[in-house]
Formats: structure tokens, sequence, C-alpha cells
């Protein structure tokens, strides 16, 4: 591939469909209708009304531009510098003028500059922009995306509050959202920013356009923060509940982050642990309790509804009257205008409290008379590779009349504010905003609520939420588990006991508890099938396509590099066979892969971890899947979903010979490193008709998650 985001590099991508089979047409237009629907409603009627000219910039193959055209009515010209794109969006959009021109160096002046998920591309975005600014009457709108977590390659630029411009050239920044824009309709799972810049402030009449940036944080001088920190704290320094709850929760974190070194310790030394870690798991559970107990106590929602309330209406108006004053005396009257414009006082925790009664008031109407399937919190909703509780939540909230409440606590991948409506019927929702009273509101008019379990320090959601059914999964070896200790044991026996079904995802789990369980059903991991089947038509992503491309068999693994992953199968392998390239993406989860050694051979490449749905441009480069794990304690009841997602994709599979992989004629396995080559040459070697293929198809439609919900609801009836 050409260098990255030159002209070359995006010729090849429209001219070789590229762009198609990466989703590219899907997601612009995905991004547009997010325009449509949050932009402004004013500038829309002005666009409108006075018929503005648009420039589409970085158009590709012209879907934005269509939109566009359909909502607001006006004239466009969709701009971009690759003839490829340009003559694709002339065939799609006949009725849309197109042309070959260069954004930082246009042609052409017109009253709307537009560029979507452009600037990001860049590694010097604002210079760009006061290019386009030079060439625009009115208004320049920006779309990219915000506060990105894991930026993809073609990404030089990640934008946040402290970095966007809140002037471009003579354009001014009117107007500013964040918008949410994880969705099940979306090959984008993250946050969008629209920002609205207007010459001078002013709008095309003339007048003075009243600023509504919303920027979450706002640079000011530290000397100030100081100044209105001291004059709050001494107003407030009667609230002495304010005070010891503020110390209970510094506690709380504090005992968190000690939890958190301890953990590292014991990684690095596992065979301390008995004599050292045995009240760890009892240690945190008794945390978490007194997290509940705090936040649920009266004395909390007094601070949070009425004592903080006020110390940031305070806090807001000290800042407009130092704001005010600053203009005032400094003679910058246009910044005294705004300020006297503007609304007085006002304050952001009113409105979120506001917001937070409103979305309590929604998602309690939504709920009534539906199944409800409620996820205590485990693991961030986004979190790179979806896991079990993410894959079952998306499955559940396919059924009729069932809806699902997802709790996260936002500890790496989450900035869920108070709560996310991702589709029809899921709910994520912040877990310190949605205590267990908070959660009973919401439900209240449910027909039935079932509660999903998989980690048993959230046994005290039991006894506060007002559950109809519950459900215990026992996915995996409990010593694998964070905090695992006799405690952990004893709240397994309990769970089991009481749970009405409890989900083993594999027969040496099932045989563990089917004496013990009041009732136990086996019912393994599965695969995306309609996700992954994309595989077969992914273009193998530009990471790795020119490594691969000299090697006569890829064998691939995707997941995490961990302990029980056999680095020395992968090292004999790699020395018999310099022809065969190992190709591994994945999480280097407890260091493991430091040690191994096995980055020091050229026909072994690790990429590190990526984005969930680049996982099918990784997929299709590989000729045979592998999953090379040790057999031990952990492996002999490990059920992997990448199995299933192998199947789907369509990609021969060859696994060792753990006992859930057994179960499936299409999984080849091995017992060791002669055997291993001897299956990959057969599968290489198979023909496009041969019987291998529909077994393999079979296994992957047998193995859904929407199955396996099934299975699971129908044992609670």
């Amino acid at each position: 591939m050409s260098t990255i985001n030159s002209k070359d590099y995006w010729e090849e991508r429209f001219a070789t469909n590229n762009w198609q089979n990466n989703h590219g047409e899907a997601q612009t237009k995905f991004f547009g209708e997010v325009f449509i629907e949050n932009c402004p409603k004013w500038i829309k009627e002005e666009i409108t009304e006075n018929k503005l000219t648009i420039a589409d910039l970085g158009c590709a193959e012209g879907e934005i531009s269509s939109i566009l055209k359909k909502h607001l009515n006006t004239n466009i010209v969709g701009i971009d510098f690759s003839d490829s794109s340009i003559e694709t969006a002339k065939k799609n959009f006949p009725d849309i003028e197109f042309k070959v021109d260069y954004i930082d160096n246009l042609s052409s002046t017109f009253d709307v500059s537009f560029i979507s998920n452009v600037l990001e591309h860049f590694s010097n975005p604002w210079e760009i922009a006061e290019n386009i600014a030079k060439n625009t009457n009115n208004y320049l709108i920006i779309m990219v995306p915000y506060e990105e977590i894991d930026p993809c390659d073609e990404h030089f630029y990640v934008f946040d509050s402290n970095n966007i411009k809140m002037q471009i050239g003579d354009f001014e920044l009117c107007s500013f959202q964040a918008i949410n824009c994880i969705n099940s309709a979306s090959l984008f799972l993250g946050y969008q920013s629209i920002l609205l810049y207007a010459k001078n402030g002013k709008n095309i009449h003339g007048d003075d356009i009243i600023k509504n940036t919303n920027i979450e944080k706002i640079k000011i001088e530290s000397n100030y923060v100081k100044h209105s920190q001291l004059l709050i704290n001494t107003l407030f320094n009667e609230y002495q509940i304010t005070e010891n709850l503020s110390k209970q929760i510094d506690t709380l974190q504090a005992d968190l982050d000690v939890q958190l070194k301890l953990n590292e310790d014991l990684k690095s030394s596992p065979n301390i642990f008995e004599s050292k870690y045995d009240n760890l798991y009892a240690y945190s559970s008794a945390r978490d309790a007194r997290l509940l107990s705090i936040t649920n106590s009266k004395s909390y929602k007094l601070y949070m509804n009425v004592v903080n309330p006020i110390i940031h209406f305070l806090s807001k108006t000290l800042k407009k009257i130092y704001r005010t004053l600053k203009a005032l005396f400094t003679f910058h009257f246009c910044d005294l205008k705004k300020e006297i414009l503007s609304p007085f006082g006002k304050s952001i925790v009113f409105n979120k409290t506001k917001k937070t009664k409103k979305i309590i008031h929604t998602m309690s109407a939504d709920l009534k008379g539906q199944k409800v399937v409620f996820f205590p919190p485990t693991i961030d909703w986004s979190m790179p590779l979806l896991q079990r509780p993410q894959q079952l939540a998306w499955a559940y909230a396919r059924k009729k009349n069932v809806k699902v409440i997802f709790l996260t606590r936002n500890s790496l991948y989450d900035s869920v504010d108070v709560a996310v409506h991702l589709s029809e019927n899921i709910w994520v929702c912040n877990a310190d905003v949605f205590d267990c009273d908070t959660i009973n509101k919401v439900i209240d008019g449910a027909k039935e609520v079932i509660i999903s379990i998989s980690w048993t320090i959230n046994k005290t959601y039991l006894e506060k939420v007002n559950i109809t059914k519950f459900v215990y999964e026992y996915i995996d070896e409990l010593k694998i588990f964070h905090f695992y200790g006799e405690e952990m044991e004893r709240d397994h026996l309990d769970m089991l006991k009481n749970a009405d079904v409890t989900v083993c995802t594999a027969t040496s789990l099932h045989d563990q508890v089917i004496d013990i369980a009041k009732k136990s059903i086996i019912s393994t991991n599965a695969g995306d099938y309609d996700f992954f089947k994309k595989t077969k038509l992914a273009t193998i992503s530009p990471l790795i396509a020119e490594k691969i491309k000299d090697y006569k068999i890829v064998l691939g693994y995707y997941g995490a590099l961990a302990s029980w992953f056999d680095y020395e199968l992968m090292k004999q392998v790699a020395k018999m066979h310099p022809d065969w390239l190992w190709l591994l993406v994945g999480v280097n989860y407890d260091k493991t892969l430091d040690a191994s050694g096995i980055e020091d051979y050229d026909n072994i490449i690790y990429t590190g971890p990526q984005p969930y749905v680049d996982l099918p441009s990784f997929l299709t480069a590989f000729d045979i899947a592998t999953i090379p794990f040790k057999i031990n304690d952990i492996t002999l009841s490990t059920s992997p979903v990448k199995l299933f997602e192998y199947m789907a994709g369509e990609k021969p599979v060859l696994t060792s010979k753990m006992p859930e992989c057994l179960k499936y004629e299409s999984v080849k396995t091995y017992s060791n490193v002669e055997e291993f080559c001897q299956h990959v040459e057969e599968l290489n070697a198979l023909d496009k008709n041969d019987p291998y293929w529909s077994i393999l198809e079979k296994n992957a439609k047998d193995n859904t998650w929407d199955a396996k919900t099934d299975e699971i609801l129908d044992a609670l009836t």
C-alpha cells in the first residue's frame, strides 16, 4: 500500500473497492444522518431558506452530499482529491455536482463548507481548517471523532475539549456537540463532535450568534480556579456531611488502588497467593457492599441532589461574575456582551439532575410490561473485543418484548454520564447513578426481571434489586477470576443453590455442579454469525497486507496471549516451516509474550489488539485459524468464543485437544507438533467442493448467540 492518507493511498482504496468492503459507504451515510439529526435547527433553516451553497469536502463517493441535498434542498458541490471516488459519485448521484479538488487549496468559494470525518486524517488539522475558512463566506461545519480511545492507523489527530479551537481565522465557534454513536446500526463505536463556526460570530444577516459551545472542560487561569475553590469551601464548610462522604469515597478509592496493586503482584508472583491474599475477595466484596450502602443512603442522596447542585450553581455563578468583570475592566466589550446575553448562573448539575429524572421516567415507560434482563457491572460495554456479556445482551435484545439493562462502572472504555439508549431495547447505565433504589424504580412496571450474574462479587444486587428470576453464569474455572479464594467459593456454592438456572459453558463445569445446582444446563459460548460472515468479502487490513504476501501459509490467531498459550509449539512450527507465517492479533494479557521469545522469529508477527469491527479484515488473511492452547485445568473447561467466529468466517479450524473443541466435526485437533503440521497441510489442500465446508457452516449456524439465549430463556420456563 502507498503512504497512509496520500492521494495514491485513497485512489487505491476507492479503485479496488476496499472502501465498500470495509463499510465506508455505510459508515459515511451514518455520519450524514447523525449530522442531520443533531445539528442546530436554525442553521438548517438558514441554509434552506437562503439557498446557501454547500461544499461537501472530502465527499468520497457522495453519500453525505446526497443526504445534504435531500434534507437541505440547496446547491451541493461534492469535492475530493480522488479521481476514482468522484467518478463513482457522479454515477451514483447524477443530480449533484462533483469535482476533483484539494480541500486545503480550493479553487472556488462557498457559503458553507462542510467536512465530515476528514480532518482526523491530518497531523495538522487546524491549518487545513484555516485554509478552508479562507474560501468560506458564512459557516464552517466540521464533524470529527471526539476523544477517540483507540484511533485507527489512518487517524493522526485526536480531538478533545483541550484542543478544539474557539476561533479559526475569522470564524468563531458558536455550537459544539458530542454525540454518542454507539449504535447497533453503526460501525463507528465512539463519539462524534459537530463543530459549527460562524464568520465573525454572526449569522448571514449580520446578527450576533449567542454561543452554545457546551465544551465539557474549559481551560481557565489556575489562580482563578484556586480562588473559586477557596470561596466555595468557605461558603460550605458547615456541611460536615459533604466532608464525611468525600472522605469515605476517597477511602474506597484508596482501597481499590491497593487492590489493583495487589492484583499486579499476584500476576507476577502467583505462588504467594494462598499465604498472602486469602481474604482479598472477602475484602473486595465487603468494599462493594459498603459502596452500595453509601450510594443508597439518605445522606449521600441529600448531598448529591441538594448540596452538590448548590455548590456547582455558585461555582458557575462565580465564574460568570469573574468573566464579566474581566471583560469590563479589560475593555473586551464583545465578551461583555456575550456574558450579558447568555443565561445567568446556568448550572450543569441542575441540568444533569433534570436529565437523570427524565431518563428514569423514559426508562420506566420503556420497560413497563416488558421482560427485562439485567446485567450488574462486570466489564465496560465499549471494550474493543466484545465479550460474552455484551453478546448475550445484544441477543436478548433481539427477542420480542425483551429489554436489557447493562450497568457499567466506566472503568476504562466507557464514559456513560447517566444512561445511553443504544438501541430500541438496550440501556447502558452508569452504575454510580443507577443505584439499587433507582433500578427498582425503572423496573417497577416490568412484567418480569431476570438478573444475569457471571461474577460472584455482584451478589449484593440479589439482595437489593427486585428480581423475578436469577441466572447464574458459570463461565470459567473460578481460579482465573480476580480475588479468587474461599469466600468466592462459598458465594459460588450459594449462587448454585439459589439460581433458577445455572448456565455452564463447558461440560466439565456442568459435571462439577449438576448435583449441587437447583437447575443447570450446558450452553457453550457462541459466535456472531452475521458479523463474521463478512470475512469472505473483507479486504486484508493494510497493517498486514504487505507483511504476509510472501508466505505459503498464514496460521492465524486472535485473542488473549497468556500463560495458557503454547508459545513453544509456535516456535517449533516456525523453525520447521520458515515459509509458514504465524499472525497473532490480541492482548498481551499477562506479559508472558514478552518472555516467550517469539518476537525473535521473522515468520511470527504480533500486531497487538485490534478493534472488534476490524477483526474480519485480519481473519480474512488466515489460511488456517488456530487456537494453540496448552491443556491444563483452565483450558479443560474453556469454550472459546473465537472458535465459532472462525467458523462463521469460513476458515478451517485447528486447535489443541480441548474437550470443548472436540465436540465439533469441523474442528481438527492435534496432540503434538507433528500432528499439528500434518493437519495444516491437509486443511490447506482442501478443495472448495469438499464436504468439510458445509460441516463448518452448519457448526457455525448451530452456535449463534441467538440460539444460546433461546436455550437460557427456555430453561427458565
